[in-house]
């Protein structure tokens, strides 16, 4: 579970198995973590007739465990007051990845590029995400905007993949062409935008990417 969606509040779902649950049960559902520490519960009646029920699990349980494991299991007591337990499950709340912010040689923090101090290219290079896992697969995208009536559009755009992020910095080189020559197409107030796009739970479940904006700067026009 990403310790990112725990802390800006995603809604968090778990569902439990009602196949055969009488109507008028209630499911009670426990929450501890590894340490056996921030024991928390809820329950909720069962009214049917669906074969799965779910709750919300509480962000504010899971915010003080982030970079931690956990273990949910449920229980179900029946009308008669009989409870009969269901399965469990260890998981692991992420930390989170923090990316900071990418370096491109040639420009200090803040600065403008100007096209015709790089021909060759620009050398970007990433740097290390330590909290990163095989699973998250990140990719650099390096994306270049600008204003042409009625809107700003995507004029450029690059995408790298950056394997061992997790491990020490990566360098990738821009070409020339995702910078250059825009102006003479008509674009004005052209800017760029960094990310880091990486997959945030394991297969196989649900595909599910996040974006971190780890840079931009603008472009300066010719003469500038």
């Amino acid at each position: 579970m990403p310790g990112e969606f725990v802390e800006f509040l995603a809604p968090i779902y778990v569902e439990m198995d009602a196949h055969r649950v009488p109507f008028g049960s209630t499911f009670i559902l426990h929450f501890v973590s590894e340490d056996g520490t921030g024991a928390q519960e809820t329950s909720q009646l069962y009214l049917g007739p669906g074969p799965i029920t779910g709750m919300v699990l509480p962000n504010a349980w899971l915010r003080p465990f982030i970079g931690k494991r956990a273990t949910i299991h449920y229980e179900v007591e029946w009308p008669d007051g009989q409870r009969y337990p269901g399965p469990g499950i260890d998981f692991l709340i992420t930390p989170f990845l923090n990316p900071q912010e990418v370096h491109f040689e040639g420009l200090a923090d803040g600065e403008a590029l100007d096209p015709e101090k790089f021909p060759d290219g620009i050398l970007a290079t990433v740097r290390r995400v330590p909290t990163l896992e095989p699973y998250h697969l990140p990719i650099f995208r390096f994306g270049v905007v600008g204003w042409k009536a009625p809107s700003y559009t995507t004029i450029q755009a690059r995408e790298y993949r950056v394997d061992g992020l997790e491990n020490g910095p990566v360098s990738v080189r821009i070409d020339p062409d995702a910078y250059s020559g825009l102006y003479e197409q008509g674009y004005t107030e052209i800017f760029t935008t960094s990310l880091l796009e990486v997959q945030m739970i394991p297969s196989p479940n649900p595909n599910m990417r996040e974006f971190f904006l780890i840079g931009s700067f603008d472009i300066l026009p010719p003469n500038r």
